[in-house]
């Protein structure tokens, strides 16, 4: 039997856990464009980092967002940061569209989202100590007065992890290791007391055996603080540890396509490209092989330019028909499933699902 399913234009979006509080910050079909040298891709003169994305992100909540590289979920954190600008659509931070802010009251109020880098040790001043990464913040945006900067730094220092603050205060970035150097980059960004945090890929480069202690402290922090994050891996098992309980957002192509909660949308897919991605995830019993279940029908890089008809997973897809290559699915809302999905083989998913193998709800 179908699942019942209202239209992307029909449909409210997917409510997160706390959807009654205010927007932290909106995105409404936002879109990144390129332009490239057209002597070599002929006619194609744009290609689409990103295309109409529309996302809610509330106070305290958490939103991982997956996909392999180049699907555009970098290109999404840092023009969520502020840090690229939209090529086209509406950005509105608490209900105000940032198109109609000043560029001073655009710092001013940017400074509450906060962008933590993938590379702790590039992000942080080699010829600086840990106390004046952690000074520059408080003096330039004037958190608190001159007389409590130090006291405040050395509270940020413990909140994050790094004591006897006295051992930390003095060092410099090559002087500690992976995981303290992103405590000091987190406990940067706290300085400026953000209601968001965007996360790049943020442990992506920490010992394996220092991740879990830095995600536990990023979830203190939400709890604590009531900071809400953009978590952005290509590491599924991650996103599931850190949104367990939030949403989870599928990207391919420079487009959402499929969002919900998070195990959910881990667990039992529902869009084929999110249940490659499962299938995808390396198995630890050697006597299962290193991968099974789904496979794409070819490797080839999805085009991202605005000439491909249809759905832009139909070139990979294996269960593709003719309405795929011709008709792009819209971001459509399944009640029953709490999600949004952009497919048009949703609604006989768990038959599909079944003839191939794989495990569904």
């Amino acid at each position: 039997m179908s699942e019942p399913m209202l239209s992307n234009s029909e449909s409210a979006r997917f409510a997160s856990p706390v959807a009654s509080d205010p927007s932290v910050l909106s995105l409404r079909n936002v879109s990144k464009t390129y332009r490239v040298n057209k002597s070599l891709v002929g006619k194609k003169k744009f290609l689409w980092a990103l295309k109409e994305v529309s996302l809610d992100i509330h106070a305290g909540e958490i939103i991982a967002v997956v996909g392999e590289s180049g699907c555009g979920k970098s290109t999404l954190g840092r023009i969520i940061a502020g840090a690229f600008p939209a090529t086209s659509g509406e950005i509105l931070l608490q209900g105000q569209s940032l198109a109609h802010m000043g560029r001073a009251e655009f710092r001013r109020e940017m400074r509450g989202i906060q962008l933590v880098h993938q590379d702790p040790y590039s992000a942080l001043h080699p010829t600086k100590t840990v106390e004046a990464i952690l000074h520059d913040p408080l003096r330039i945006h004037r958190m608190v007065d001159k007389n409590k900067i130090s006291s405040r730094l050395r509270e940020l220092l413990e909140l994050v992890g790094l004591s006897p603050v006295e051992n930390f205060l003095q060092k410099y970035p090559y002087q500690l290791s992976g995981g303290q150097r992103q405590r000091v980059v987190l406990a940067r960004a706290l300085t400026v007391n953000p209601r968001l945090i965007v996360a790049d890929e943020a442990v992506s480069m920490i010992d394996v055996s220092m991740r879990q202690t830095i995600l536990s402290l990023m979830k203190r922090l939400q709890k604590e603080l009531g900071i809400a994050y953009v978590f952005i891996t290509h590491d599924l098992a991650l996103a599931r540890y850190f949104a367990q309980g939030y949403r989870t957002i599928v990207m391919y192509a420079g487009q959402v396509i499929e969002q919900g909660p998070t195990e959910a949308v881990i667990t039992d897919p529902r869009h084929p490209y999110s249940a490659i991605l499962k299938a995808a995830v390396p198995r630890a019993n050697p006597e299962e092989g290193l991968f099974t279940g789904l496979r794409p029908r070819t490797t080839d890089l999805p085009d991202l330019t605005n000439t491909v008809p249809g759905c832009r997973f139909a070139p990979r897809c294996p269960f593709v028909q003719d309405q795929c290559t011709h008709r792009a699915p819209e971001l459509s809302h399944y009640a029953n499933l709490h999600r949004d999905v952009a497919c048009h083989r949703t609604p006989e998913w768990p038959a599909i699902a079944a003839a191939s193998g794989e495990s569904h709800a």
